[in-house]
């Protein structure tokens, strides 16, 4: 029985040190941009969870075999500073609870067969395809203006997309203020250190794992950039 026991709770610290390897560290917005929305016939966003796993450090590798399918965008992230329990209804309010904003490259996987186009609830279900996200420097907030910066994505040096930080929902801020009223629609909570992806700014570039090799940069006006490598498919 002791020997049993002892078994038993190396299997449960096991599991719990998995839990909080993988925990839950924020969220991702899907949809915010009208092109997204109008493709999907949906009205709102949607929001899926990121985990620790799911981060790679800026200028760091990861390899396409990960993916079913690469998806590359460039993003504007939170890192929120205080609990925000409270509705808001003014972005600029939001300042008091953000302690830094990013650029950053978000790379969801789309775990659907080929030449599926899925619905709503099969993206739901799949946690809106989060996957891989990296983190640029961090800045005080009150020092960037975000409301219509231009936005560059490239690989290998070149451009492969633009777009401007109002594709998010009109600004980032505007789509941490949908997600945070959402949230407590839920009876949840934005809490401190938490990340916010807001949605892809730009067009999201789509590649099939064994072409996507190269090294991808997010660059926004005012902010700064980030960039990962993706590597070769073994």
């Amino acid at each position: 029985m002791r020997c049993f026991c002892l078994i038993l709770a190396g299997l449960i610290s096991l599991g719990c040190a998995s839990a909080a390897t993988d925990a839950a560290v924020g969220y991702k917005l899907g949809f915010t941009s009208a092109a997204a929305r109008q493709r999907f016939g949906v009205e709102t966003p949607v929001w899926g969870r990121l985990r620790a796993t799911m981060q790679v450090q800026p200028d760091g590798e990861i390899s396409a075999a990960r993916f079913s399918r690469v998806f590359v965008e460039a993003e504007v992230a939170f890192t929120m500073g205080r609990r925000l329990d409270v509705p808001l209804e003014d972005p600029a309010d939001l300042l008091a609870y953000v302690e830094t904003v990013h650029p950053a490259l978000e790379l969801p996987d789309w775990r659907f067969p080929a030449g599926v186009e899925p619905g709503v609830a099969a993206i739901l279900a799949d946690g809106v395809g989060a996957h891989r996200f990296v983190l640029g420097p961090g800045r005080d907030p009150r020092e960037v203006a975000l409301e219509k910066a231009a936005v560059i994505l490239e690989r290998d040096g070149e451009v492969m997309g633009r777009g401007r930080t109002s594709d998010a929902l009109g600004s980032p801020w505007r789509a941490l203020l949908w997600l945070s009223h959402v949230l407590l629609e839920e009876g949840r909570a934005l809490e401190p250190g938490e990340v916010v992806l807001t949605g892809a700014l730009g067009p999201v570039q789509a590649l099939a794992p064994e072409s996507a090799a190269g090294r991808y940069r997010a660059r926004v006006e005012g902010l700064g950039s980030v960039a990962v490598t993706i590597t070769t498919v073994p």
